[in-house]
């Protein structure tokens, strides 16, 4: 036999170890959409490339990204992000209002969010 028996051994064990150590998080930073919580409401930040924004479409500055946690968590307060830095601009849109759309400005470029309920 050209295996013997403990090289046949330690075959089977190594691979019920890769078989069983394989398995990842079913969470990763990507599993959750990018959000920012403002004023009590949950915005979705889409792709940039979802609408593109100029910047005479910006209205008025509203604020900035206080906090940025961690992109498998939802953020919870006022603020709080799970996407882009701590300082980020957030911007109003013309003609819009801010309870439905709001836009992050991010690396001189501009993200548009919008609320949960849209």
């Amino acid at each position: 036999m050209w295996l013997n028996k403990k090289t046949l051994v330690f075959f089977l064990i190594t691979l019920i170890l890769m078989v069983g150590c394989s398995n990842k998080s079913k969470i990763t930073k990507y599993d959750l959409p990018p959000m920012i919580f403002w004023k009590d409401t949950i915005y979705y930040v889409q792709d940039k490339n979802y609408e593109s924004i100029k910047e005479e479409q910006i209205d008025k500055k509203i604020g900035e990204i206080t906090k940025v946690i961690d992109g498998t968590d939802i953020p919870k307060s006022h603020g709080i992000a799970n996407i882009f830095k701590e300082g980020s601009n957030i911007f109003t849109l013309k003609g819009k209002k801010s309870e439905e759309i709001i836009v992050i400005q991010y690396e001189n470029e501009y993200y548009i969010a919008l609320s949960k309920s849209k």
